[in-house]
């Protein structure tokens, strides 16, 4: 039997929030795997590093990447691209944020350094992109 942390699950580290803070996930993949459910990260990732993790940028790094972020959507409004997405397209980049380590579920934000954004509406924009490629800009084919 494949060792978990041989799966792609763990290589990946995409979930190592959820392995380090959530317990009945943990205790799900322990089970499954025959480890004890307080089993250490082969990585040595701890719940507090994944909770240093999840803390917001500096307010000028999110000003910055605010600015950055609207530039990139001004240039593309101006090229002739859409707005909004649809609620689908919305829903499917939302669904891929919740999944990601950088994920802070208090005010749905995206804690990587190159974001800090509210994602319930950036998510919304069809200009805007995830900044470590998770989802891309929306363009109506």
């Amino acid at each position: 039997m494949e060792r978990f942390v041989e799966t792609e699950h763990c290589k990946s580290r995409a979930h190592c929030r959820s392995c380090r803070l959530d317990s009945k996930w943990r205790a799900g993949i322990a089970d499954h795997w025959g480890l004890e459910p307080d089993f250490d990260c082969p990585y040595g990732i701890t719940a507090e590093s994944v909770k240093e993790v999840l803390s917001l940028p500096p307010l000028t790094k999110m000003a910055g990447n605010l600015a950055r972020e609207a530039f990139h959507a001004a240039r593309a409004l101006a090229g002739g691209s859409e707005l909004c997405v649809p609620d689908s397209v919305m829903d499917e980049r939302l669904d891929l944020c919740r999944a990601c380590d950088y994920f802070r579920e208090e005010g749905n934000r995206c804690t990587h350094t190159k974001c800090g954004c509210f994602l319930k509406i950036k998510t919304h924009y069809a200009p805007m992109r995830c900044p470590i490629g998770k989802w891309v800009e929306y363009r109506k084919e």
